[in-house]
């Protein structure tokens, strides 16, 4: 039992021996050279796309991000009201990467919403000056009724 377990444990720790640390920076920036506050940057694992960590920017749109990693990643940066943006590949072997990726623009998104419909519901009981009031039109109660 404690072989099968030793085996299994190593198995497992191989992952984190082989991923080195990495370090990333950068800033993130509007088409106007403003600095996008709070936008989303994520380091994703290529060529399954998964989310491996991520965080936000500064308010001055400064980001810096610290993960174990190995093998090929790219980093989507995203904010509300802008289109996604990824970056090129970039691949983490052997001594671990320090990697600042500049400054990089996002683009405004031109997507606009159709009419907005509202529409409420009127409680059918209330309580009104401590008597209770019953509202039948437009219910099945109301059907047939002259």
């Amino acid at each position: 039992m404690k072989k099968s377990l030793l085996i299994i444990t190593s198995l497992l720790m191989t992952q984190f021996l082989f991923a080195q640390q990495a370090t990333l920076t950068g800033m993130v920036q509007d088409s106007e050279q403003s600095p996008v506050p709070f936008a989303t940057v994520s380091l994703i694992h290529l060529p399954d796309s998964i989310l491996v960590t991520g965080t936000t920017t500064e308010l001055d749109g400064s980001f810096f991000l610290s993960s174990q990693i190995s093998g090929d990643h790219v980093i989507k940066f995203s904010a509300i009201g802008f289109q996604d943006r990824f970056s090129d590949s970039f691949v983490c072997t052997g001594q671990g990467l320090d990697k600042d990726f500049g400054t990089t623009t996002l683009n405004f998104s031109n997507t606009e919403l159709d009419e907005v419909s509202l529409t409420s519901w009127r409680p059918r009981v209330e309580v009104e000056n401590g008597t209770m009031v019953v509202r039948v039109e437009n219910t099945a109660m109301a059907a047939g009724a002259s």
